[in-house]
């Protein structure tokens, strides 16, 4: 991927946070931004939890922490179909399930 654009010192909020990096332009459709090797490094060390998606830093010896979007496997958000649409569109959606949950008649003549 070719970047053609650069934005120096931009100014970027995450989680009550700020944070001023030169950013690179790509053509991404479904991140904001990406935090790149050389900011990591500017932030090192680090305290990352992959499980917890958590990243843990200090910024002029004040402790930052930052929080990823964790998954709730109890929590299954319909999308409209309006959206799917968009999604397809704009070819974030590499699978499409539909799921149905039999009736309770159903389910209890499976055990018979």
């Amino acid at each position: 991927m070719l970047c053609e654009q650069r934005v120096p010192q931009l100014k970027w909020f995450i989680q009550g946070h700020c944070f001023v990096s030169d950013a690179k332009v790509l053509p991404l459709k479904c991140y904001d931004l990406i935090l790149g090797e050389d900011w990591l490094e500017d932030y090192s060390p680090m305290l990352v939890d992959y499980k917890l998606k958590t990243l843990q830093f200090s910024v002029e010896g004040k402790t930052v922490h930052l929080h990823g979007v964790q998954d709730n496997p109890n929590v299954c958000t319909p999308v409209s179909a309006s959206k799917l649409k968009g999604l397809l569109k704009y070819g974030v959606v590499s699978h499409c399930i539909q799921m149905i949950v039999p009736s309770m008649s159903q389910h209890c003549s499976d055990q018979d």
